[in-house]
């Protein structure tokens, strides 16, 4: 695990580029229809201390729930109807934390494939304490029970790449960041003016503080025109897809694209 740990600072410090960080053993890449059980197998093997993992029947349909064990410390991730990704993710995560932790290389985010990291607390301390926390976060995003990765729509992916793009290297918290975007998504009313150039205009009726966590993730004086920013990422996150992609399935069947991003 210190070879990952190494190959992270590396980065940090300029001695190897992003893609060696991409090729390097230090991020796993997990696909959108990896099973569950494989994830977690991939988590626990970049830990020098890993856990123990079992599966027991539980008679629905996607198959054996996933039992994770630490002394006498047991946990059966909980799902719904169906196994998920997202949560597979954050229950191992907080399960094996403050030992270690889970992050998300967020150089990933809008692909269908995303990178992760599993390094001990001390080290992830270590890297914040070397390189600044926001910094180590622009690449790295902490996962917690509101995080979306796999489970983000198109649109929120978009908008997040905008406001990544847009934070010069120093990355505010990504759950936040969502909030705000499906506030933007709800939060809209059609007025004459927007019409008139083809396109709908966002009108607020959110009470003030609600805002001030907004305006604070975008480092924006309070009294900055708040909406006509919000405008810019609605009109990207509400325009058609450019792209509809298909996955001819070794059985013959066809997936249409989820969650894909170019």
């Amino acid at each position: 695990m210190e070879d990952m740990y190494n190959q992270v600072r590396s980065f940090f410090a300029n001695d190897i580029d992003l893609n060696d960080l991409y090729d390097s053993e230090a991020v796993v890449w997990i696909d959108w229809r990896e099973y569950d059980e494989d994830v977690v197998r991939y988590f626990n093997d970049m830990m020098d201390e890993p856990i123990d993992i079992k599966t027991v029947s539980n008679g629905k349909a996607y198959g054996d729930d996933i039992v994770l064990q630490k002394g006498d410390k047991e946990l059966q991730i909980p799902y719904g109807d169906e196994q998920d990704r997202d949560v597979t993710i954050k229950y191992f995560n907080d399960f094996v934390k403050p030992a270690y932790e889970v992050r998300w290389f967020t150089e990933s985010l809008g692909n269908d494939t995303l990178g992760f990291t599993v390094l001990s607390g001390l080290e992830w301390a270590k890297l914040n304490d070397e390189f600044g926390a926001d910094t180590v976060r622009y690449y790295f995003e902490p996962i917690d029970f509101e995080s979306d990765m796999f489970n983000l729509g198109m649109d929120e992916a978009s908008a997040l790449l905008a406001l990544r793009e847009d934070s010069e290297g120093v990355n505010s918290d990504f759950s936040t960041q969502l909030d705000w975007i499906r506030i933007i998504n709800k939060e809209k009313s059609f007025s004459l003016p927007g019409k008139a150039f083809g396109r709908d205009e966002i009108a607020s009726y959110t009470e003030m503080d609600v805002w001030e966590t907004v305006v604070q993730v975008l480092d924006m004086p309070l009294e900055a025109n708040v909406a006509a920013e919000l405008q810019k990422f609605y009109d990207a996150a509400s325009r058609a897809p450019l792209y509809t992609c298909y996955f001819h399935e070794d059985d013959g069947t066809v997936t249409e694209s989820q969650n894909l991003f170019f």
